[in-house]
């Protein structure tokens, strides 16, 4: 089975997912509109305009309690719109503020590097947990996240799996990225500046896979060729 670095996997945590884009963390789309659109899903969430809790880029179990708790104690129709660059807090009381200062900084500096795949980190009490399937946003939001190591695996332990080496060698000399947190500054009580920090870094690949995925791919060559 012959795979190139546009090409997307069709099987595992990352189907859908190009090898680039596992590799690099760097996605289609632009980083400002994808962390945009899945803070804003959040926000909805916790502010009652998404009535139902799906299932975030973390588990929503304390989300549920703290957005329950909110709404209840407050009794307040406040409103959170995310921009590119800042979150707005509109209609909010005291409490309301207080009790948003605490969420929001939960949700913004939970270490995303933690959380990868279908592994969920608990939003406040620091356990892993196993969680099937992400929301759209939280999807193209963990697109955000490499995992070069996934792909040294699946070329060490998935039969038959290989990249021409002729890509694979262009793929690792690409940088990899994570999205760590999102740094906020407060301007104002109803008004947060955010910005996403990503950590950068070059991931090594052993000599054993190079040469793991150079048989696999000469075999699938020699196989192909014998076939027809």
């Amino acid at each position: 089975m012959l795979k190139d670095m546009v090409t997307e996997f069709s099987f595992g945590k990352y189907t859908g997912r190009s090898f680039e884009n596992v590799w690099t963390g760097i996605p289609d789309n632009s980083d400002a509109d994808i962390c945009k659109s899945y803070l804003q899903e959040i926000f909805d969430y916790v502010s009652g305009v998404t009535p139902k809790s799906d299932k975030f880029y973390f588990s929503t179990a304390d989300l549920a309690i703290c957005r329950d708790d909110l709404i209840k104690t407050t009794n307040s129709n406040f409103k959170i719109t995310v921009t590119d660059k800042y979150i707005a807090i509109q209609n909010y009381t005291d409490v309301v503020n207080s009790k948003l200062k605490e969420i929001i900084s939960a949700v913004m500096t939970i270490g995303f590097r933690n959380v990868n795949g279908n592994l969920f980190r608990s939003l406040l009490k620091n356990e892993i947990i196993l969680w099937p399937n992400f929301t759209d946003n939280s999807a193209k939001f963990a697109s955000l996240q490499s995992d070069p190591d996934y792909i040294c695996y699946t070329i060490r332990e998935i039969p038959e799996f290989c990249i021409n080496p002729k890509y694979f060698s262009g793929l690792i000399e690409k940088r990899s990225r994570w999205l760590d947190y999102f740094e906020i500054n407060y301007l104002k009580p109803d008004l947060i500046e955010y910005r996403p920090i990503f950590r950068d870094f070059q991931y090594e690949v052993s000599n054993d896979i190079t040469e793991i995925n150079i048989r696999k791919y000469q075999t699938d060559e020699s196989t192909t060729a014998n076939s027809g």
